[in-house]
């Protein structure tokens, strides 16, 4: 029976915010994976950075349990939460929670009473989250009646083309020397996300190498005429 691949998922959603409730001495090295971010609990697990490498490597079948503290470091939605339940459960991989104490598959088959437990613990959860969300609500409400609050003005502008490109030279020397390579690999090598790396190709046109009989690789281009900033801000947003 081969060794069971277990991944650790920390997340807290602020800077401000310790991980020691959910890090205990030497679970860096203790797990075959350790990711910990800081996102907000709205944001679904497979759309945060270290999120979607957990689902690269679960359908890679690398990982056979993931670990977390409570259920709220997936999310505080229920619904998303079942969704990443089940879709561990089609792909073999057993949920491990700290504060209940209970693992969601037992010998492949699925814990009948963590279903119940979990839904229990995702209802209050997201109930809470709303709770907060209408107190926040109310406080801005308030501060506006008294004219201490005024909204945020955000002055990020759109990146072009070209600086996205130059921002990302060393990425794309790593695409250009190592053309057989997985995009989730380059991203780990270049430190940048692995969707960052799909990205790159769609832009500048450089598509996977093949490999031909003689052991040489060859370099397909893709030819792409100059896009306008509006078609080049709906790609990067695909």
């Amino acid at each position: 029976m081969r060794d069971m691949k277990t991944l650790r998922y920390v997340r807290v959603s602020s800077n401000s915010q310790k991980i020691d409730r959910q890090v205990e001495e030497g679970d860096r090295t203790k797990y075959d994976f350790f990711f910990e971010e800081k996102v907000s609990g709205k944001t679904e697990l497979f759309s945060r950075e270290k999120g979607s490498i957990i689902k690269e490597l679960v359908l890679e079948g690398k990982v056979d349990i993931v670990s977390i503290y409570s259920v709220d470091r997936i999310s505080r939605n229920l619904k998303d939460l079942l969704s990443v339940i089940d879709f561990f459960h089609d792909n073999g991989v057993a949920l491990q929670i700290d504060n209940l104490g209970i693992t969601s598959l037992i010998e492949g088959k699925v814990n009948p009473s963590i279903m119940i437990i979990v839904q229990m613990m995702g209802a209050f959860s997201q109930l809470e989250n709303s709770w907060r969300s209408e107190r926040q609500m109310s406080g801005i409400r308030k501060a506006q009646e008294k004219g201490v609050y005024r909204d945020r003005v955000h002055h990020r502008r759109r990146e072009t083309k070209m600086e996205f490109i130059n921002k990302h030279k060393k990425t794309i020397e790593l695409i250009e020397k190592y053309p057989t390579m997985k995009n989730i690999e380059l991203a780990k090598l270049g430190g940048v996300h692995f969707n960052t790396i799909t990205k790159l190709r769609k832009v500048i046109g450089i598509q996977k190498m093949v490999q031909k009989e003689n052991g040489e690789y060859v370099k397909r281009l893709k030819e792409q005429t100059i896009v306008s900033p509006f078609e080049f801000t709906e790609l990067m947003s695909n």
